[in-house]
């Protein structure tokens, strides 16, 4: 697994990205610095993004709308419900 961290802010805990039990082999951010590009002997290439508003839209486009209220309680039960979605 790969751990970026911002070093503007180091206190923060950063974003883990999983990379399997492959050892990576190569490492390189996009040129605006919202995507970090994997390569691993497992997979071709991998982008993961590192802007928190486009990792939403893409979970908000794979997953259909966000959670409803009940799927809300099933994994997030000590949190009242809200739109996560627009």
């Amino acid at each position: 697994r790969i751990t970026v961290r911002d070093t503007a802010a180091p206190r923060s805990p950063g974003l883990v990205v999983t990379t399997g039990r492959a050892p990576v082999l190569a490492l390189a951010f996009s040129p605006d610095g919202g995507e970090l590009r994997v390569t691993t002997a497992h997979s071709v290439h991998r982008a993961h993004s590192l802007d928190p508003a486009r990792a939403a839209a893409v979970v908000c486009a794979r997953s259909g709308g966000g959670l409803g209220e009940e799927e809300w309680r099933t994994h997030l039960p000590h949190l009242p419900h809200r739109k996560t979605c627009p």
